[in-house]
């Protein structure tokens, strides 16, 4: 099975969930950090595993999420 490219166009993460990897309250900017390194390009096998990928990569569970496979979008695009 192939990997689909998805584009990660807005991400939030939700940082009052118990069961994330942190043991530490999370500053503004890390908060920050953590949404604009999650925005991008990823590849995964399906929606889910896009999921988990990012939720594990990233160290916390994802509360919203909105992606496209359609890769002509404007955050890709050159000015």
């Amino acid at each position: 099975m192939n990997q689909t490219a998805y584009l990660v166009t807005e991400i939030e993460f939700d940082y009052d969930d118990g069961n994330n990897m942190e043991s530490y309250p999370i500053s503004y900017d890390d908060q920050v950090a953590n949404r604009d390194s999650a925005l991008g390009v990823w590849y995964a096998f399906d929606e889910e595993h896009l999921i988990d990928k990012i939720s594990d990569t990233i160290g916390w569970c994802i509360s919203s999420i909105d992606f496209t496979t359609d890769l002509i979008h404007p955050l890709t695009s050159i000015k």
